[in-house]
């Protein structure tokens, strides 16, 4: 670039310059722009993520932003280190210039040599980088399965009751008993269980997860501290929406239904206070059999089309990803397609929360060095 560039790492004080940097740098999504406000509090996803790097670049003021949060995942078997990238944007006087490339080099250099692979995730209505992603060859047969849950539809009576430090041992058990085999799950232990709740405890700690007998929900409730505004291409009235997040949940044999319970008390808890959906990330088999028949009105393949329609009990949109590996039958690339709000989740791998952005494909591509 021409202009004098400064990268550096941003810090709480920053916040203010780097919520204002995504205000004005919306996400065009199929029919219309997304506009994500992060209020007062820009770091408060970065939180939960442990530790999360944020670079803020400078031209003359702020430009730009590019965040990378490292964290463990089991892949075939074996534990990986591994870069989530997100939030990258600049603003528009600044792209097309080299900026991005800058902040990417940074990231790397940060952590290089710490990690076996970067991925990230991209918006379905992002066609240049949603047909950079399908190039990737050799589609993984993993499929995770994201549910969209309205509060409003699924609220239910009190269930369950929020943990204490004490249920440690219970939670991990129900958590590992539904997780352990699962690609990108790195099972809790108790002390990295409650590393994580002291992690952001304003955010997420003991109190945002309810327990039962056998089962056990961990929310954030996002919309405390970030909402969104899509507003559509043909000027018709912009939708404002604030969301949460499962960041935990597991069972044990037979807990299905009091999952339903708490899922359901969540849904009234997050209604009454505006917050309008609830986001639930599981395998594909379970979104077309354990939960299906309770939550969703259909489940969509890559190609766009319901996989496995079922009777709706709550309004919910759910879809499903694809992921690539090496002829090697080691996984190479790692990008995802999907929705603008992204988050990853320390021990427990990535969440992803659509919140307002119904529908979409999304694909999925993992690359790791040997």
């Amino acid at each position: 670039m021409a202009e004098n560039v400064t990268v550096r790492e941003a810090f709480e004080n920053d916040g203010p310059a780097l919520a204002e940097i995504e205000r004005q740098t919306p996400l065009q999504l199929g029919d219309g722009w997304l506009v994500i406000d992060r209020g007062d509090d820009y770091f408060a996803a970065a939180r939960l993520m442990g530790a999360a790097t944020v670079l803020i670049a400078e031209v003359d003021g702020p430009a730009g932003i590019f965040c990378a949060a490292p964290h463990p995942a089991v892949i075939g078997g074996i534990e990986r280190r591994m870069l989530y990238i997100h939030h990258a944007r600049i603003l528009p006087f600044a792209q097309n210039k080299g900026l991005g490339k800058l902040l990417g080099d940074s990231v790397r250099d940060k952590y290089a040599g710490q990690s076996d692979s970067n991925y990230f995730y991209i918006a379905p209505g992002n066609r240049q980088s949603q047909a950079f992603a399908r190039r990737a060859e050799n589609k993984w047969s993993v499929q995770p399965a994201l549910i969209d849950i309205e509060t409003a539809a699924m609220r239910g009576p009190a269930a369950g009751r929020p943990a204490t430090p004490a249920d440690a041992p219970r939670i991990v058990y129900l958590l590992n008993a539904a997780h352990e085999a699962e690609e990108m799950y790195l099972p809790y232990t108790v002390e990295s269980f409650s590393a994580r709740m002291a992690r952001a405890p304003k955010q997420y700690s003991w109190d945002r997860v309810w327990l039962s007998d056998r089962s056990v929900v961990g929310v954030w409730p996002e919309g405390e501290s970030v909402s969104g505004r899509f507003i559509p291409l043909d000027g018709g009235e912009a939708l404002e929406s604030r969301g949460a997040a499962i960041l935990d949940f597991g069972y044990e044999s037979g807990g299905e239904n009091e999952l339903i319970a708490l899922l359901g008390a969540w849904g009234g808890w997050l209604a009454d206070r505006e917050m309008t959906s609830l986001s639930l990330f599981v395998r594909l088999e379970r979104a077309t059999g354990d939960f299906s028949p309770r939550l969703a009105t259909s489940v969509h393949s890559t190609s766009g089309r319901p996989a496995s329609p079922s009777p709706a009990a709550w309004a919910v949109t759910a879809s499903t990803w694809t992921t690539s590996t090496s002829s090697s039958g080691r996984l190479q690339n790692f990008c995802v397609g999907n929705c603008a709000r992204v988050k990853a989740c320390g021990t427990l791998r990535v969440r992803l929360k659509r919140g307002w952005a119904v529908g979409g494909v999304v694909d999925v591509h993992l690359r790791l060095r040997a």
